[in-house]
This record gives C-alpha cells, sequence and structure tokens, in this order.
C-alpha cells in the first residue's frame, strides 16, 4: 500500500513574541529592528516571486494572508523563519478553473471564504470583512507584528523611544485601516525600515534574509 507524506525541515526556534520578551542581551532595539528587517525581506520576495499555477498559468505574488508573531520562528543565531504560507493553497482552492463557480458563490452567502482565514487583531479591516488578501493586507499584519515586537517594551525606554522615531511613524502608517494610507508595496516597507535603521543609529547585516 501507498504512503504519501509531507517532508518539512525542522525548526529550531521560538516564536516571534516569546523570542523577544526573552530577549536579554546587547542592544535588543537593534537586533529586533535586524529580525524585522529579514522578515519585510521574506515577504517581500514572495510578493515578487513568478511560478506556474496548477492550469500553467504564470503568476506572480504569493500572499502570506496571517502574518503574526505565532507564524515567525526565530532561531538561536536570530535567524527568523516565515512559517505558515497557506493562502496560496487557498487562492488555487478558489479558482474557479478548479472549482466550479456555483460552490465558491453557495459557500460565500454570508461571509467571503477567505475571510475565514487569518488571525483577529492582524487581519486588516478589508480581510476581515470583504475576504481581501493581497500585499496591502500583509503589510497591516506585519504592523501589528511590529506593534508587539517594538511598542510594548521599548517605548518604555526613553532612550529607544527617541531612536525609534521613524520606525514608529512606519507601523502607523503599515496599521492604517485605509489601504491606500499604507507603504505602497512591502518593497518600500524594507526601504523605510532601512531608512530607520540609519536615523536610529542601527547598521543592518547584508547577510541572509528570513527565510519564508
Amino acid at each position: 500500500m501507498d504512503c504519501h507524506y509531507l517532508v518539512m525541515d525542522y525548526v529550531d526556534g521560538k516564536p516571534l513574541d516569546e523570542w523577544s520578551n526573552a530577549l536579554d542581551v546587547g542592544d535588543r532595539f537593534a537586533i529586533c529592528l535586524q529580525v524585522a528587517h529579514r522578515v519585510a525581506s521574506a515577504l517581500r520576495a514572495a510578493h515578487e516571486i513568478k511560478y506556474i499555477d496548477v492550469v500553467g498559468w504564470e503568476r506572480m505574488g504569493v500572499f502570506h494572508g496571517d502574518v503574526k508573531p505565532g507564524n515567525i520562528l526565530v532561531a538561536e543565531d536570530h535567524q527568523p523563519i516565515l512559517a505558515d504560507f497557506g493562502m496560496i493553497d487557498v487562492r488555487r482552492l478558489l479558482d474557479p478553473k478548479i472549482v466550479p463557480t456555483a460552490i465558491l458563490q453557495g459557500a460565500a452567502v454570508s461571509r467571503p471564504i477567505t475571510a475565514a482565514f487569518g488571525t483577529v487583531g492582524f487581519m486588516a479591516p478589508e480581510q476581515e470583512n470583504e475576504g481581501v488578501v493581497n500585499a496591502k493586507t500583509d503589510i497591516y499584519g506585519l504592523g501589528m507584528t511590529f506593534c508587539h515586537l517594538f511598542r510594548e517594551r521599548e517605548l518604555l525606554n526613553n532612550e529607544s523611544a527617541d531612536r525609534m522615531a521613524d520606525l514608529s511613524d512606519l507601523i502607523t502608517a503599515m496599521i492604517n485601516r485605509v489601504p491606500e494610507a499604507r507603504p505602497r508595496n512591502m518593497a518600500e516597507v524594507v526601504r523605510l525600515l532601512a531608512r530607520a535603521a540609519r536615523a536610529a543609529g542601527v547598521k543592518l547585516a547584508s547577510g541572509r534574509g528570513a527565510r519564508p
């Protein structure tokens, strides 16, 4: 009898919030900023990737749909891994070439199917209310994740608060309830993070970014 199974990497790391709460070495703000930049770079790579779908069409962009601290694992060397990219399978399922339109319409009478995915508190309003999943909703989820990563502890420290003025402005823009008011794309988020790092006197390492 055939046996089908999945093989995945074992990630020896902690969820982002657990990792950051336990982090008490060196320049904590600089280390968190480095991790934030790597995660944003990974999302940018995902949004810009090209792939062939199940029916042979070339598509561009893979959106995450559930960016939150629990889906970012950080290893001992502070290397983050962005996990749980499930939305690509959802988008394939919702493709009318794969599933008949009548079934999709019937299932979505009361609420869009994609609104069931994601996590309350990290989903953008348009995802939670309309089932929209795109680059802007990932930016919102990452912004809410940055709130947990930086604001809860760093803003209590006056010195850190002074250093993170530019970062605070970026996070505020990322979690704006109006999609058009957020950064245009993840490439812009990465660029603004780099600018915030320079303003804070943090040198970002040129090494590998987070792995999706």
